[in-house]
């Protein structure tokens, strides 16, 4: 009679999947915060911070939501190629500092809607940009910058593309890439795919709650 666990037992031993499962904590959690870190950034300075060009600038930034990763990729894997960063985590975190114009858009919004006697107060105690943006605006976004932090850690979670471009020692594998063993052209591990699937959305909850 087989035992019930024997698949997790199989797919953390056998396939070394804890291993994975942290790579792509570490990953994920450096990214997701590196984009709030410049998205919040970003929605201050389109939010109260008025510069000739803004608006262009802004909207150049909106246009790129549409440009889809396929089309970047090529240059993005050549510039990593030229900075020696092939088999590392950097191509799979960096990236994900510069990709946040909807993080940005989100947080310009809300920034926009905090009262302007909050701002008046800073400038009063003598307050420069920096400091209204770490003592003023930044505590106020929590919720936001929280959902930014869920929505960035799933997406980079979940990307099986740049991990398959950059990522080709086995002790560097990410969650996604170490579900793929699993299946071949021809063929498939259901029993090991479908418990490495489970395994792998656990973190996920853990950081919806």
């Amino acid at each position: 009679k087989s035992n019930m666990f024997e698949n997790y037992q199989i797919v953390i031993g056998q396939y070394n999947f804890g291993r994975y499962t942290l790579n792509s904590i570490f990953v994920c959690v450096l990214a997701a915060l590196g984009q709030v870190i410049i998205c919040t950034l970003g929605g201050f300075v389109f939010a109260r911070m008025k510069f000739r060009g803004s608006k262009l600038v802004f909207t150049l930034l909106l246009i790129t939501l549409m440009v889809p990763v396929q089309v970047t990729i090529i240059p993005e894997y050549y510039i990593m190629m030229k900075l020696n960063w092939l088999d590392t985590f950097l191509p799979l975190i960096v990236p994900s500092f510069l990709a946040g114009a909807f993080g940005t858009f989100m947080l310009k919004e809300y920034f926009e809607q905090i009262p302007d006697a909050l701002l008046d107060a800073g400038i009063i105690d003598g307050a420069n940009a920096w400091k209204m943006y770490i003592y003023i605006f930044l505590p106020q976004c929590s919720a936001p910058a929280a959902t930014l932090f869920i929505i960035a850690f799933m997406n980079n979670w979940n990307d099986l593309l740049r991990p398959m471009l950059y990522l080709t020692k086995e002790n560097l594998y990410t969650v996604t890439l170490g579900l793929t063993q699993f299946q071949s052209q021809y063929s498939a591990k259901w029993n090991l795919l479908l418990t490495g699937s489970v395994l792998s959305i656990l973190p996920l909850v853990i950081v919806f709650i």
